[in-house]
């Protein structure tokens, strides 16, 4: 939640000549038929946003200033009732607020998550409950109605650009059964060999005791000559990270 209150206003424009009169909290007639929509926002302390547009090809100094002193007077009478009713912000968003978290990923990886003809983004989206916008930068937009499905958002987007760590813990899943060991898909495509020699108490037999589509927790030893992971179930660490 906001620590304090923020209120606006629109501030309107006619001018003829060198004549000119200022509007404040204009309506649409003006906004339509008259030179400039100038909004403002802020609180006691300041202004936090504006933004202008014009249809005319300036405007002065003078108007500058005159249209913000009369959108800071307008504005401090709109705070004064807003805290005549809400003496402080409330503490908590309401529960019908969407929440909106923005999340970086590095900028190169950033077309894993649209896929191919935005296929990706869509499953995401779906899947989650959320919208989901890939800006420039590597940056990542993502509004969801509860915090739940805004964090399920975020796992299914830092799994997929998820970089393979040595010695790092994960959880991943069976994707091949063979009688020397277990291929398990650790991140999205990135699949990494369990070897028998590898397992603390392995089973006798592997298809017996694992089928695919199995969870099992494993740590990457090392990355081959191909940057394929080799896996291990001894000296396990905590897995903090997504359940893949």
């Amino acid at each position: 939640p906001l620590p304090k209150h923020v209120a606006g206003v629109a501030m309107g424009l006619t001018q003829e000549g060198d004549r000119y009169l200022i509007l404040t909290d204009i309506l649409g007639e003006e906004d339509q038929l008259g030179d400039m929509d100038f909004k403002v926002a802020g609180t006691y302390d300041g202004i936090t946003s504006l933004q202008m547009d014009l249809k005319i090809k300036g405007i002065t100094e003078e108007i500058l200033i005159s249209a913000l002193e009369r959108a800071k007077i307008a504005r401090f009478a709109i705070l004064d009732k807003m805290y005549a009713v809400f003496p402080k912000p409330r503490p908590e968003l309401s529960p019908y607020a969407p929440l909106i978290e923005i999340i970086q990923v590095p900028e190169e990886k950033a077309p894993l998550i649209i896929g191919p003809g935005g296929k990706t983004v869509k499953e995401i989206r779906e899947k989650t409950n959320t919208v989901i916008w890939v800006l420039e930068g590597g940056k990542v937009s993502i509004t969801g109605k509860t915090k739940e499905d805004l964090e399920a958002a975020k796992r299914e987007i830092l799994t997929l650009v998820a970089v393979v760590e040595v010695g790092k813990t994960y959880i991943g899943k069976v994707v091949r059964i063979e009688p020397y060991g277990l291929f398990v898909e650790i991140l999205p495509g990135k699949v990494g060999l369990l070897h028998v020699s590898k397992m603390e108490n392995p089973p006798k037999d592997l298809k017996m005791a694992f089928k695919i589509g199995d969870e099992i927790k494993v740590r990457v030893l090392e990355l081959d000559e191909l940057g394929r992971p080799k896996l291990t179930t001894f000296e396990l660490d905590e897995y903090e990270g997504p359940v893949y």
